[in-house]
C-alpha cells in the first residue's frame, strides 16, 4: 500500500496531498527539459511547505512590523484619551461631558483595533496603597487600569439588550472582583440596571476606567444609541464611562463631517465629549507595504514578486478593496502558489534538510534535471565552468550541483538588491529634481504602477530623463540632491547592501567634497543658465554617473539562472482564490438568457423522435441579438449590476432599472396597436365587410388607401398614450415589484452582500464578470 492509500484510509488525515504524477507513469521523452511535475521528489512536498513556512513567516513578520509602525501612533493617541478622559476636563462645564473617542479608518482595520487591545494589555497595573496591601490577598489578581468591554452590533438590537451587554459585560468579567462577593438573583437589580454596573463599580476597592468598544459602529441602531449614551450620561463622573467607536467610514474632513455628526442629533452630541481620531489611509498603508517589504535595501524577501502579481495587486486595490487584510492573504496566496513548484524547494540551497535530502538515491532523477537547467542556463555558474552539454550522460554529484544552485542564489540575490537600491535612489532623485510632479495625478496606489515597469525593465526613458534633469540642477538643489543621498547610503542598515554599494558611496562623498557651498557661489535663482562653470561641470558629471548607475542596476531578474526558485517572474495571481464568482455557465445565462432558451429549444430538438418533432417545436432561426428591454427583468438587473463599481447604490440602480422598463412598455403598446390594426385590416379585407364597403363614396377610398398602407414607421412617430393617475401608481407599484423580485433572486444567488454602513447600498461579491 503506497503513502497516497495510507492517508486515505487514515481518518485522522484531514488534508492529504495528491502529487500530479503517479509511480507507474513514465514522463513523456519529447524535450531535453523533462517536466518538473513528472520530477518532483518522493517526499519533496513537505520539504517544500517547510520552505513556504519559513518564507511567509519571514514576509508576515515583516508586514505586522510596518503595520504596527503605522498605527502606533494612532494607538497610542487612543490610550492617552481614554486614560485622561476623567482628568483633563475644561473646567466651568454646566454638566459633565461623557468621553467619546471616535476611531475613523477607511474600510475598518483589524490590526489597528488589535493594537489597542495590546497596548491597553500592557498598561501598568494599578498598585493598592499600604494599608491595603496589608489586607491584600496573598494570590489577587493584578487590577487593570481599564477594563474593556466589546459590543458588537448582533448583540444590541434593543435597548434593553445593549443596556444588559454593558452591565453584565463588566460585572461577568471573572478576576477582576473577589470570588467571594457573590449577588443573590432573588435580591439583585436587574442586569439592565445601569445601578447594578454602579454597585459593582464601588465594590471593586480602586478606580479603573470602564471603556465600551463599539465595533462596526455604522452598524448599531442610532436610536438605540441615542438612549443608551443619555442613560450612560446620567452616571458619569462617579460611573467613569468611556465609549470608543470603531468606525468603518473614510477620516473626516473639515468639508465633510464624520458619520457620529451626521447621523445623530445635536441634542445627543451635546452630552459627549468627541475626539476623532483617523487611521491612515488603507491605499497608502498597502502601498508602504509593498515597497518597505518587498522594494527596501534594508530587508531582503524569500520570494520576489513578479510584474504580474504587482499588476493585480496595484488593480485590486485602485478598484475593489485597498485593505490590509486582504493585501496578507494575497501575499499568502502568492507564496502557496509558487511553492507548488517542485524546484521551489531550492529556496534555501545552504540548508541542510535540503542537503540530506539531495543526497539519497531515489532524488537523481530531481538532479538529472537540475543538471540540465544548470548547463543550458547561460548565467550560470556550471555552465561557463563545464564544458558538458545537456545531452551528456555524465551526471555530476548532489553537492556539485547545489553549489552551482547557491552561486547561482548569490547571483540573483545580489542583482535583487541592486534593483531595490536604484529604486530608493530614483525616488530620492524625483523629490528632489522633480518635486514629485512625476507622481500627480495618481490616486491611492502611488508608485506602486511604476514597480511593474521596473521588474520589466522599461525605465529607460525615464532614467534618461532624470539623468537629463540632473544635468540642470542649481549648486543649492545639487547640494540638497547629493546630501539626501549620502544620508540613504549612510543609514542602510543592511552591511551586504552597504559593501556592495561602497563605489557609489564613495562618488557621493567625492562630488559633495568639490561642490561649492551655495552661500560661496552666490548664485542668482533667475536660472541654470547663470551657473558657475564648475558647478555645471559637476551637475554633468553627476548626471552621467546616475544615468549610468539606475541602467546598470535595473536588470530583469527573469535573465538569471533558476530565477524561477525566488522570482515569481510573469506567473499571473490566482484570482480565481480571492473571487468569489459562480460557474461561469450561471454568469453567462444570466448576461444572455436567449442563448440558454435557444440550447434548451434544441436539446428538447435532438431528444424527441423525429416522427414526434413539429413546427412549432423548431427554434428560431433568427440569430440577432436580443435588445435589453426584451430580456427579462433579472437579466436587466444583472447587467446593470456588471456597470456598477464595488458598492452599488440601490436607488441608482433602481431608476436604471426603471429607464429600461419604461422603454420596455413603450415598446410593447406599439406592438399591441400594431397588432390591433393589423386584426382590423384583415376584418375590412374580408367579403363581408367589402360588400358593405361598396358605394361608401370617395372618401370611403381614401379611407381604404390609409389603412392597406403597410408602413411600420407610422406607429413609432404616434405619440405614447398618457396615463391617468390611478395608471402611473399602479405602474410605479409594478416596477418597484418587479425590482424586488429580480433584486431579491440575484441576492439569493449570492451575487450582492448588505451593508451596515449605508442602508442605501449594496457590496458586490464577485469581480470581472465576463460579458
Amino acid at each position: 500500500m503506497s503513502s497516497i492509500d495510507r492517508d486515505l484510509e487514515d481518518p485522522s488525515k484531514t488534508c492529504i496531498y495528491i502529487p500530479p504524477g503517479t509511480s507507474d507513469e513514465v514522463a513523456p521523452d519529447v524535450s531535453p527539459y523533462p517536466s518538473y511535475q513528472w520530477r518532483d521528489l518522493p517526499g519533496g512536498y513537505e520539504l517544500r511547505m517547510q520552505m513556504y513556512k519559513l518564507s511567509w513567516m519571514k514576509c508576515l513578520g515583516r508586514v505586522k512590523s510596518i503595520v504596527r509602525s503605522l498605527h502606533s501612533s494612532v494607538a497610542a493617541k487612543v490610550v492617552h484619551e481614554v486614560t485622561h478622559a476623567y482628568t483633563d476636563i475644561l473646567p466651568g462645564l454646566p454638566y459633565p461631558e461623557l468621553p467619546v473617542v471616535a476611531i475613523s479608518a477607511e474600510g475598518g482595520s483589524s490590526s489597528l483595533y488589535s493594537l489597542i487591545r495590546q497596548q491597553f494589555d500592557q498598561l501598568p497595573p494599578v498598585v493598592s496603597d499600604a494599608n491595603q496591601r496589608e489586607n491584600a490577598i496573598p494570590d489577587e489578581p493584578p487590577r487593570p487600569p481599564v477594563i474593556l468591554n466589546h459590543l458588537y452590533p448582533a448583540d444590541c438590537l434593543t435597548l434593553t439588550a445593549m443596556m444588559k451587554a454593558i452591565v453584565t459585560g463588566f460585572v461577568d468579567q471573572d478576576g477582576i472582583l473577589e470570588a467571594s462577593i457573590k449577588r443573590k438573583p432573588t435580591t439583585s437589580l436587574a442586569s439592565y440596571d445601569i445601578n447594578l454596573l454602579a454597585a459593582w463599580y464601588s465594590a471593586l476597592g480602586y478606580i479603573p476606567s470602564l471603556v465600551v468598544f463599539l465595533h462596526d459602529f455604522e452598524q448599531f441602531d442610532p436610536v438605540v444609541i441615542q438612549d443608551v449614551l443619555y442613560i450612560c450620561s446620567l452616571s458619569i463622573p462617579h460611573l467613569p464611562l468611556v465609549f470608543v467607536l470603531a468606525l468603518s467610514s473614510p477620516p473626516t474632513s473639515p468639508a465633510k463631517p464624520s458619520y457620529l455628526h451626521v447621523a445623530y442629533p445635536r441634542d445627543t452630541l451635546a452630552l459627549l465629549r468627541v475626539s476623532v481620531l483617523s487611521a491612515p489611509a488603507e491605499a497608502a498603508v498597502v502601498e508602504e507595504i509593498i515597497n518597505k517589504t518587498f522594494f527596501d535595501p534594508d530587508f531582503e524577501p524569500d520570494v520576489v514578486l513578479g510584474p504580474a502579481v504587482l499588476d493585480f495587486i496595484t488593480d485590486f486595490s485602485s478598484r475593489h478593496c485597498a485593505s490590509i487584510d486582504a493585501l496578507i492573504t494575497m501575499l499568502q496566496l502568492i507564496h502557496l502558489k509558487h511553492f507548488t513548484d517542485p524546484i521551489t524547494l531550492l529556496m534555501h540551497p545552504e540548508s541542510h534538510a535540503t542537503r540530506s535530502r539531495l543526497r539519497n538515491s531515489d532524488a537523481r532523477p530531481f538532479l538529472d534535471v537540475l543538471q540540465a537547467r544548470l548547463l543550458n542556463s547561460p548565467g550560470s555558474k556550471l555552465a561557463k565552468e563545464n564544458p558538458l552539454d545537456s545531452d551528456s550522460e555524465e551526471r555530476l554529484s548532489a553537492d556539485v550541483l547545489l553549489d552551482a544552485v547557491s552561486d547561482a542564489n548569490k547571483a540573483f540575490r545580489k542583482k535583487a538588491r541592486g534593483i531595490r537600491v536604484a529604486l530608493g535612489i530614483m525616488r530620492i532623485v524625483k523629490d528632489v529634481v522633480l518635486g514629485g510632479k512625476a507622481d500627480q495625478g495618481r490616486q491611492g496606489t502611488g508608485d506602486l504602477e511604476m514597480l511593474p515597469a521596473v521588474l520589466r525593465g522599461r525605465l529607460n526613458r525615464d532614467v534618461r530623463y532624470l539623468g537629463m534633469a540632473a544635468k540642470k540642477l542649481s549648486a543649492q538643489k545639487l547640494h540638497e540632491l547629493l546630501s539626501a543621498l549620502h544620508a540613504f547610503f549612510h543609514n542602510l542598515e543592511s552591511a551586504v547592501v552597504r559593501r556592495e554599494e561602497e563605489h557609489a558611496r564613495v562618488k557621493i562623498v567625492s562630488l559633495m567634497a568639490q561642490l561649492p557651498e551655495p552661500d560661496e557661489v552666490g548664485e542668482p535663482p533667475s536660472g541654470p543658465a547663470e551657473r558657475p562653470p564648475a558647478v555645471v561641470q559637476l551637475a554633468a558629471d553627476f548626471g552621467e554617473w546616475l544615468t549610468d548607475f539606475l541602467e546598470e542596476h535595473f536588470v530583469r531578474l527573469d535573465e538569471c539562472a533558476l530565477w524561477d526558485v525566488w522570482y515569481t517572474g510573469g506567473t499571473p495571481f490566482p484570482s480565481e482564490l480571492i473571487n468569489p464568482a459562480p460557474r461561469p455557465t450561471a454568469v453567462a445565462a444570466l448576461l444572455h438568457p436567449d442563448d440558454v432558451v435557444h440550447a434548451h429549444a434544441e436539446l428538447l430538438k435532438a431528444l424527441r423522435p423525429p416522427s414526434d418533432r413539429t413546427p412549432e417545436l423548431e427554434p428560431d432561426d433568427d440569430e440577432r441579438e436580443l435588445e435589453l428591454w426584451e430580456l427579462p427583468d433579472t437579466t436587466i438587473l444583472f447587467r446593470r449590476f456588471v456597470e456598477a463599481g464595488r458598492m452599488v447604490n440601490v436607488y441608482d440602480w433602481f431608476e436604471s432599472f426603471k429607464v429600461v422598463l419604461e422603454d420596455q412598455q413603450r415598446h410593447l403598446c406599439r406592438r399591441a396597436r400594431q397588432r390591433e390594426k393589423e386584426a382590423q385590416k384583415s376584418q375590412d379585407s374580408s367579403p363581408i365587410k367589402a360588400r358593405s364597403r361598396k358605394g361608401k363614396g370617395k372618401r370611403r377610398a381614401v379611407e381604404m388607401d390609409v389603412d392597406e398602407e403597410e408602413d411600420p414607421e407610422m406607429y413609432d412617430d404616434e405619440e405614447d398614450e398618457e396615463l391617468d393617475e390611478d395608471e402611473m401608481e399602479q405602474w410605479s407599484v409594478e416596477v418597484q415589484a418587479r425590482f424586488m423580485r429580480a433584486l431579491h433572486e440575484l441576492d439569493f444567488a449570492g451575487f450582492i452582500k448588505h451593508t451596515g454602513r449605508k442602508a442605501d447600498h449594496v457590496i458586490r461579491t464577485i469581480y470581472d464578470v465576463p460579458d
